[in-house]
């Protein structure tokens, strides 16, 4: 073999091995990269999962104190409510709960002299139409599970909140779509609205002090 033969192999060799490095640190890199971002994508998914957390049991501890449930209750009723808030778009979760307390004071089974049912307090020509428009099966069971009770309740309040604003959401709940022009009844709606409002802000208000108990957490933005 000739010399330059030689060098032409001996660097052809180093030149290959050079590039099979290269290629190598390249694929590296990229693995390295790769597994930082599903690592920060895993710290972003823990921090929302810590914050959730932290949210549903400020929640929970503010109805424990306003509404003197138990803590099994509050944790209970804090996951429904968080939930409706979001499904419903509705970033004031507490006049939810405040509506059931003024209604039933968290009694499941309580029955009115009119046939109102539940936590929400009922009628079944209500309960009815929001079950046709949720698509649940509707019985005469299905008023008296006090799950479906509050999602059906909840879901025609919050037709009032969008329609006439959550400073009207009590009187449109307890009076139907027509609340503002039933004038014999007008004591009774201001009054219903007074007691939840109440209930509202005071829940409000400890909800917010518990979130600040936490260092560096705030509640989220209801603009």
């Amino acid at each position: 073999m000739k010399s330059w033969h030689i060098v032409v192999f001996v660097m052809g060799v180093i030149l290959s091995g050079f590039l099979g490095w290269r290629t190598t640190a390249v694929k590296l890199n990229s693995l390295i990269n790769k597994t930082t971002a599903e690592l920060h994508k895993s710290n972003d998914s823990l921090n929302k999962y810590a914050e959730m957390n932290i949210k549903l049991s400020n929640m929970a501890r503010a109805m424990t104190i306003c509404f003197d449930l138990s803590e099994y209750e509050s944790k209970y009723y804090a996951v429904i409510f968080n939930d409706l808030s979001i499904k419903d778009s509705i970033p004031d979760w507490e006049i939810f709960p405040a509506t059931v307390y003024v209604e039933s004071r968290f009694l499941p089974n309580l029955v009115s002299d009119k046939g109102a049912k539940g936590l929400m307090q009922l009628l079944d020509s209500t309960a009815m139409g929001q079950a046709k428009i949720l698509n649940i099966q509707y019985n005469r069971h299905t008023i008296n599970n006090p799950f479906l009770n509050i999602v059906m309740g909840c879901n025609y309040l919050a037709e009032g909140i969008k329609k006439n604003g959550i400073e009207n959401a009590a009187k449109y709940y307890v009076a139907g779509p027509k609340f503002a022009s039933r004038d014999s009844a007008k004591d009774y709606i201001n009054s219903y609205d007074s007691e939840v409002m109440r209930k509202f802000h005071e829940l409000q208000r400890e909800y917010i002090k518990l979130c600040y108990v936490y260092k560096g957490v705030v509640c989220e933005n209801r603009q």
